[in-house]
This record gives structure tokens, C-alpha cells and sequence, in this order.
């Protein structure tokens, strides 16, 4: 929770506004009346999910290719192939 709030408060110190979602359950049961963000950030391991799901949720709630990256410490390669399937950029 501090790194996330910590991001944000980074995040929106730039000027851009910020929604901050720390499940995959928020991000299901948000429901996008502002439209689609503009780029995605999201750290791979989730509470209830991956980022990876997080992303192709939002994509398919707003039919767009909404761009995206993950930020993980999990360098395997197999989650860097299913990042790099989807178009998702890993940091």
C-alpha cells in the first residue's frame, strides 16, 4: 500500500490524474463512466490476480489498445513472454 500510494502521489505530482487500484477486483468492478485511461502501469502480482489480467480487462472494456507496462520484480521468462504476447512492455 505505501508504494502505491507513494507512486500516485508521484504519479499526479506530474500533472496527471491518477487512479490507483491495488486488485484485480477493483479494476472488474470499476465501472469506466470517465473512459478509457491513457496508458496502464501495473506491477504483475496482484492480491486476487496478475497485472497482465488487469490490462486485457481494461482493453476489452473499452475495445481499445490502451498502452500498458508492467513494473515487476518477477523476471521470469515466462512472464515476460505472456507480457510481450499481449503488447505489454515490462520494466
Amino acid at each position: 500500500p505505501k508504494i502505491l500510494e507513494g507512486m500516485r502521489l508521484l504519479i499526479s505530482g506530474w500533472g496527471c490524474e491518477v487512479a490507483a487500484l491495488d486488485c484485480l477486483a477493483y479494476v472488474i468492478s470499476s465501472d469506466g463512466r470517465d473512459g478509457p485511461p491513457d496508458i496502464v502501469i501495473a506491477d504483475y502480482h496482484l492480491g486476487d490476480g496478475t497485472g497482465i489480467a488487469a490490462i486485457l480487462h481494461l482493453r476489452r472494456q473499452f475495445g481499445a489498445d490502451i498502452p500498458a507496462f508492467l513494473i515487476t520484480a518477477d523476471r521470469t521468462p515466462e512472464v515476460r513472454s505472456e507480457a510481450e504476447r499481449h503488447g505489454i512492455a515490462v520494466q
